[in-house]
């Protein structure tokens, strides 16, 4: 991941932490990925 959200210009490097937590929430916006066999593509269905 690259970049630091909510960081302005005027920000210094000590003001970042070297470690942070990510919490994950829950994702409702694609359905499961089907698995096509013989290759490594996924297709997601858009509604």
């Amino acid at each position: 991941m690259n970049g630091v959200l909510g960081v302005g210009q005027g920000e210094s490097e000590d003001d970042i932490p070297q470690t942070f937590t990510t919490e994950l929430g829950t994702y409702t916006g694609l359905q499961p990925a089907t698995f096509l066999q013989g290759n490594r593509r996924v297709t997601y269905k858009f509604d």
